[in-house]
């Protein structure tokens, strides 16, 4: 008799008599016929035994492999001692051969089971999908309630065992696979995996033998759900640290829970083992996962209970293991899915819907603003959406979101992974603005990640249009040094330091131009409701709302001359026609001409206007002379169907502003090189040796003989760099310019501009040079170069003197910014322009305190007193502080109310808006806050930042650019006896004069209103811009009689005042 035959026969004898059951006698055995019934007797001890008995008998085996191979070795080493030459060769070449082939066994199981190779993601698959159906063969059997967990097979096994043995000889085969491969084999006998394979492969094969069914431990099976992490891993699905955390944690709970109920399910329906009659509990098996989860969340509603001793005490050791880790898990799960990429999604682009790019360093406060002016009524197009690409939004930003509605998208990402590159669809985007930090505390470190940055956006699509913000000058030509990143393609670069020190430059040549051309590129609110009694404020507000706009010229206007142009502009559409533009492939040769006199306006170029909104301007291609000659209202003037009307295509269907603008000119960008038209002259590499070899030499020979003199001044010539664009001396040693405070006081300073530096000698330079070149412009006679003074550490100083050294007329003054003694040595009281520099971001743990030296500053200076007794003393010498006109730099912009104690009145109690304020609209607070608009401003006008720059420095080819990135400075030039900016066109700038000046000689008289100024100004070959008002005529208080409020372009019926004084764009 066959042993299932014995065990078939032993299940129908009663347990306790061990005889025959009532119907035995009619046993027959199986090889004569079938028996008809499975007795009570059970053998689960033998699955359970061949389960405890596997790992032994696997690490008896390992163990005698590894004997086996230590014992081969020891051998062949000691053969080898014995053998003869010849003989050693040849038992050497068997030797190698032998183990060649068990290393090459052993790197074939290694590749086999690696997840970093194709067959091992292939078995790793398997396995995972061969244990899942194993598992899920186990709950279709324990679904519901069962009489025993253990019965005997009476004919042909089912259709989902044979399923079931087939899975558990393939994990038996990856489970060798494994064991071979290992490093350390009895280490892997402990595996969780490998006691998943004890618990159900040798039963299986038992359950064969016997033709009995046990259901024990297969629940074991749950364990390959833990690999569901390590697949999506390896296939890049999950990529970010939360996510790979969250699918581990919920992998792990859901492996215990499965796993623990049915070991509940066995020892329940199984009773106790040691009872004549164990009382059995028939559960099904979900009501066992109900029973577990219920426990493990600490609820326990008792309508399940474990009813078996061995039950219960499961259910301790259960609770003691398990409920810590379920305790810990659940709240990490929570966290991690709280804090999900609730913003991981990708951008998915509609068919005629476009999108921008904004990406950087993203807060609530620089999102409110970017939306409210991209987002402004007259700008606003349905048909474009903003993506922002950041960290985690707070609380502040997703109400700004919010606020928005659909305009906007976010996502959760960096732009420097490929993958987020990909979800925001950059290669479909008309424009991607990069944003950098402006309160950093280290300004070189936060532009490099800035350029990092662009280098990637350049390198995942280099056609992409960047608006890029810098914060100093030194990183534009690692900017400039990415390829893909070209100028003429439309990329700008928004330099923060270059900008807000030309403005402050500006301000010095010209009081009150920084707030005149900071006007023409901020946006504030169109909705200001004042007090009626503050008419300058009002005045001052219609100036702030007009913007520069690029559009070609209607039939009306071709053939005119620019001085024609404009007159008719302003007189008849109320227009400001500033400058024309046509693009050159040619770099060298400037295609923006700003107040070009004498030039004839053609089909290929386009004006540049200033106005309120782009409906305003585009009457300057709907005006007719045949149909509008007698409308007196510019708002009436609209597209007309006479044939002498403009029928050239405007392109008004074109989102992207920029390619418009090449509609617009005609401009081909396949015929535009970037690093051909960039390229240096002949000549420029000597030039650059031959300016480190005189330089040195000069620099030796003038400190040896102690030469304090201007050479240009000592020479009386005139020396300009090499692109002419500004003035230059040989080279200058620190000690050369350096004065005591007794020299200084010596020296007499007078209509000198003072610079007072807040910094101390531990602060990164702030790029003093970006100060100083609209200074020494080629476009102001040298004759008319007024001395600059810089007062401050002089440590701090002579870290920047590297890139001033070759500037004429610097001197250096040691001093407390502070101290009045040394304001007085500097003779402060007899300054032009005092020019006051913030210490810079990040010097105070309060942000808002940064500003507190440059503050303290102005402070000082407005409360001191000086004497002017003496009858030879100039005129123009100040009694008061208030007296000097100060300039000074502003890093938070509600800091601005501090410097004046007037910056607010009891007048403007309901406007809160600090561009309203004394000091900014008086010119003398430049803050970074009214640079933020440049963005939009460059975004939908792609010559914003070229003539705001132009205006500053005049036209700076690529070359010059290309020059500043050698790190030696200027590089000389020829001299000339000419003034090279009447060559270059570098002689168009802004300044500020009176009605009584020598230009409007002999036609002062019929200045009554603003537009009689215009047109005799443009009859004579200028242009005006605005006017500086006296904002207390009326006043005596010295502290208001000098205070001026910029007014920008008021209208043409404005009346004007004898005191007034007028910004003008002439040559």
């Amino acid at each position: 008799m066959k042993i299932e035959d014995f065990c078939a026969w032993n299940c129908m004898m009663d347990p306790e008599t061990k005889a025959m059951p009532h119907g035995a006698a009619n046993y027959t055995d199986p090889d004569r016929g079938n028996h008809d019934s499975c007795g009570q007797t059970r053998i689960w001890w033998i699955f359970l035994f061949s389960s405890l008995l596997c790992p032994v008998v696997l690490a008896i085996v390992v163990g005698l492999i590894k004997l086996i191979w230590i014992f081969q070795r020891i051998r062949i080493r000691n053969q080898q001692r014995y053998y003869l030459t010849t003989q050693r060769n040849e038992h050497a070449s068997t030797t190698n051969n032998w183990q060649s082939w068990t290393a090459q066994y052993g790197h074939f199981c290694a590749r086999i089971i690696s997840a970093q190779s194709y067959p091992g993601k292939v078995l790793m698959v398997l396995e995972f999908v061969v244990g899942m159906i194993s598992l899920c063969i186990y709950l279709y059997n324990v679904s519901w309630k069962i009489n025993n967990v253990e019965n005997c097979s009476r004919g042909p096994f089912s259709v989902d065992w044979y399923i079931d043995f087939t899975c558990n000889i393939i994990l038996m085969v990856t489970f060798g696979l494994r064991l071979c491969g290992s490093a350390r084999p009895f280490v892997y006998l402990l595996d969780l995996n490998a006691i998943a394979n004890y618990c159900t492969v040798p039963p299986a094969f038992l359950s064969l033998i016997t033709h009995r069914h046990w259901i024990g431990f297969r629940c074991a099976r749950a364990y390959h759900i833990m690999s569901v992490s390590e697949i999506l891993q390896t296939f890049g699905l999950l990529t970010t640290r939360p996510m790979i955390r969250l699918a581990q944690s919920l992998c792990l709970i859901t492996t215990i829970l499965l796993a623990c109920s049915g070991v509940f399910h066995l020892l329940e329906n199984s009773g106790d083992f040691w009872l004549n009659q164990p009382r059995i509990h028939n559960l099904s098996y979900f009501e066992s996962v109900y029973f577990s989860f219920v426990t493990l969340s600490t609820v326990g509603y008792g309508d399940i209970n474990p009813e078996t001793t061995l039950g219960r005490l499961f259910c301790c050791v259960f609770v003691m293991t398990s409920l810590a880790l379920f305790a810990s898990t659940i709240p990490e799960v929570y966290l991690l899915y709280c804090n999900r990429k609730r913003f991981g999604g990708n951008y998915r682009p509609e068919n005629g819907i476009g999108h921008v790019v904004v990406t950087g360093r993203i807060d609530a406060s620089f999102m409110s603003r970017f939306l409210s002016d991209f987002c402004r009524e007259d700008r606003r197009r349905d048909d474009v959406r903003v993506v922002f690409v950041g960290h985690v939004p707070d609380v502040e930003m997703e109400s700004v979101l919010k606020h928005y509605g659909s305009t906007v998208v976010y996502l959760e990402g960096s732009l420097m992974q490929i993958q987020d590159l990909r979800r925001a669809q950059l290669h479909h985007a008309m424009a991607c603005f990069v944003i950098t930090d402006k309160s950093s505390p280290s300004p070189v470190k936060e532009d490099l990640a800035t350029v990092m940055l662009v280098t990637s956006i350049k390198n995942f699509h280099p056609h992409t249009r960047c608006i890029v913000q810098l914060l100093q000058n030194q990183a534009k030509p690692l900017l400039l040094n990415i390829p893909g990143f070209a100028l003429k393609r439309g990329d700008t670069i928004v330099c923060f330091q270059e900008i807000e020190y030309g403005l402050i430059a500006q301000s010095c040549i010209a009081p009150g131009a920084s707030t005149l051309l900071a006007n023409l590129i901020q946006s504030p609110s169109r909705n200001i409701i004042l007090a009626p009694r503050r008419e300058i404020i009002q005045d001052f507000v219609y100036g702030s709302q007009l913007e520069l706009f690029v559009s070609p010229f209607g039939a009306y206007f071709l053939g005119m001359k620019y001085t024609e142009a404009a007159e008719q502009c302003f007189t008849k559409l109320h227009l400001l026609l500033i400058g024309l533009f046509r693009p050159e492939r040619d770099n060298r040769k400037q295609g923006l001409l700003l107040c070009p006199v004498m030039l004839v306006i053609t089909e290929d170029r386009v004006g540049i206007f200033v106005a309120k909104s782009s409906s305003d301007v585009s009457r300057v291609r709907h005006y007719c002379s045949v149909c509008h000659r007698h409308e007196t209202d510019p708002q009436k003037i609209t597209h007309c169907k006479c044939s002498k009307a403009d029928s050239r295509p405007v392109y008004p269907a074109i989102r992207n502003p920029f390619e418009r603008l090449l509609k617009i000119t005609g401009v081909d960008l396949n015929v535009v090189h970037h690093h051909e038209l960039a390229r240096p002259p002949r000549g420029f590499e000597a030039k650059i040796l031959g300016h480190l070899r005189h330089g040195a030499s000069v620099l030796q020979r003038r400190e040896e003989n102690g030469i304090l003199e201007d050479p240009a001044i000592k020479r009386n010539q005139r020396q300009f760099d090499i692109s002419k664009a500004f003035h230059w001396c040989p080279t200058q040693t620190f000690r050369s310019v350096f004065l005591t405070r007794s020299d200084a006081v010596e020296a007499g300073f007078h209509d000198h501009i003072l610079v007072l530096v807040m910094c101390s000698a531990y602060d990164s330079p702030i790029g003093l040079r970006d100060l100083v070149m609209p200074l020494r412009s080629s476009k102001i006679p040298y004759t008319d170069l007024k001395e600059i003074v810089f007062l401050g550490d002089p440590v701090f100083l002579e870290k920047e003197w590297r890139m001033l050294h070759n500037f004429p007329r610097i001197r250096i003054v040691p001093g407390d910014a502070l101290g009045r003694a040394d304001l007085r040595a500097a003779n402060v009281h007899s300054c032009s322009s005092c020019v006051i520099l913030s210490a810079g971001m990040g010097t105070s743990a309060d942000k808002t305190l940064d500003d507190r030296a440059a503050i303290l500053a102005t402070l000082n200076i407005k409360a001191m007193v000086f004497e002017n007794d003496e009858p030879l003393i100039d005129r123009s010498r100040r009694i008061s502080g208030h007296q000097i006109p100060v300039i000074t730099e502003i890093q938070h912009d509600s800091n601005i109310r501090l410097l004046d104690q007037y910056a607010w009145t009891e007048h403007d109690e309901d406007c809160d808006d600090v561009f309203l304020s004394e000091p900014y609209m008086c010119g003398s607070a430049v803050t970074l806050s009214s640079l933020d608009s440049m963005l939009v401003a460059t975004y939908y006008n792609p010559l914003a930042v070229p003539l705001i720059r132009y205006l500053l420095w005049g036209f700076q080819s690529p070359f010059f650019e290309s020059v500043l990135s050698e790190g030696l400075g200027l590089i000389p030039g020829d001299n000339s006896s000419d003034n090279p900016a009447n060559q270059s066109g570098n002689s168009v700038g802004i300044r500020l004069v009176a009605l009584d000046d020598e230009i409007f000689a002999g036609n002062q008289m019929h200045f009554s209103t603003y537009g009689a100024l215009f047109v005799c100004a443009v009859r004579i070959g200028v242009i005006c811009l605005g006017l500086a008002r006296l904002m207390y005529p009326n006043d005596t208080d010295s502290q208001k009689t000098s205070k001026r409020c910029v007014l920008t372009n008021p209208p043409k019926e404005y009346p004007l005042r004898p005191d007034d004084l007028v910004y003008l764009l002439s040559q």
